[in-house]
């Protein structure tokens, strides 16, 4: 039977979000608690009175429990969706600085080939130069 109850509980919180499950149970034992308190202030019975103080605060506790797993429900989800922008974003940063060093990399050989040219000018004209001076 225990298992039957978790496994509802556990299915509750699936379909309508973690913590309704101790959210209801707590504000049911909530007023029940209630109940118990002012019926035993009424008929005067004092153990009746301090059942119904204490199920009312594990009922304050319990939904107060709901109402956690619900925020931290609430952050998890929040995170994992920061998480996929982060690393949506991560993957447009990588792949505009693939771009960039490929650009990079052509600015580079053509450089480097503009330089070849204009030493092998320049050692033509030291070449004619010294050419000339030979004359």
């Amino acid at each position: 039977m225990e298992t039957t109850l978790k496994q509802v509980k556990k299915k509750v919180d699936q379909v309508l979000g973690s913590g309704t499950v101790d959210k209801v149970q707590g504000q049911a034992k909530t007023l029940t608690g209630q109940t118990k308190t002012r019926l035993g202030e009424w008929i005067g019975d004092a153990p009746l009175r301090s059942q119904g103080q204490r199920q009312q605060a594990e009922g304050e506790v319990q939904h107060a429990v709901g109402e956690i797993k619900e925020l931290a429900g609430k952050v998890a989800k929040a995170a994992d969706r920061t998480t996929e922008r982060i690393s949506n974003e991560a993957d447009q940063v990588r792949a505009k600085a693939g771009v960039i060093v490929e650009e990079a990399r052509l600015r580079t050989r053509d450089l480097a080939d503009e330089a070849t040219r204009k030493l092998s000018g320049v050692v033509r004209q030291v070449g004619e130069a010294i050419g000339r001076a030979k004359n």
